[in-house]
């Protein structure tokens, strides 16, 4: 049955809807809430107001073909204002564990690609990025979203945007990965005088 349908059936009433919407996606809302607060209490009450939230404005709700779309949306919203409310959240770049980003080596792409000393120092540049720029390359590479998504997630007026930071962004780790490399091979050069 496709979104706009079951989207449908949500705002109509349908309980099922609502327990089907609930039931797939509800990890995912996990997902992002735990990249925007480590505090796994704080994100699952977040969870649970947030589903009471929609319910109770079932009729307010906007029409959606993309369920999910639509809920990480809002829900990164509801998140963030939740934090703020809870008074611990300080600010989108003050925010050092948001959006935690590690490649893990058993990827295919990035055995194909890297060798685990590369992999490190990949793993180093993505800390070392603002949160939002880890957030960019969560929602880029992580959960595979377009940049038409990207752009309507992070609220963003043209898909232009959402496409120029992802490039901005990997443009910035790919710099940050040849100034480790250049560091290193410095390094070695240092010490075998």
């Amino acid at each position: 049955m496709p979104d706009s349908v079951i989207w449908r059936k949500f705002k109509d009433g349908d309980e099922g809807a609502f327990v089907f919407i609930y039931r797939t996606y509800v990890n995912d809302l996990f997902q992002i809430g735990i990249q925007l607060s480590r505090d796994e209490a704080l994100v699952k009450d977040c969870i649970q107001e947030f589903f009471i939230e929609i319910r109770n404005r079932i009729f307010n709700l906007s029409d959606t073909d993309n369920i999910r779309l639509y809920l990480i949306k809002s829900f990164r919203r509801k998140v963030i204002k939740y934090i703020k409310k809870k008074k611990r959240f300080l600010g989108q770049d003050q925010i050092k564990e948001a959006f935690f980003v590690e490649l893990a080596i058993d990827e295919n792409i990035i055995n194909a690609q890297f060798n685990k000393e590369q992999l490190t120092k990949l793993n180093k540049a993505l800390s070392q990025l603002k949160v939002k720029d880890r957030e960019i390359i969560y929602y880029y590479f992580y959960e595979n979203f377009s940049y038409d998504k990207i752009a309507k997630i992070l609220d963003y007026t043209h898909v232009s945007s959402a496409r120029r930071s992802v490039y901005k962004v990997l443009s910035r780790l790919r710099k940050m990965m040849i100034y480790a490399i250049t560091i290193l091979l410095w390094l070695i050069a240092i010490q075998s005088h």
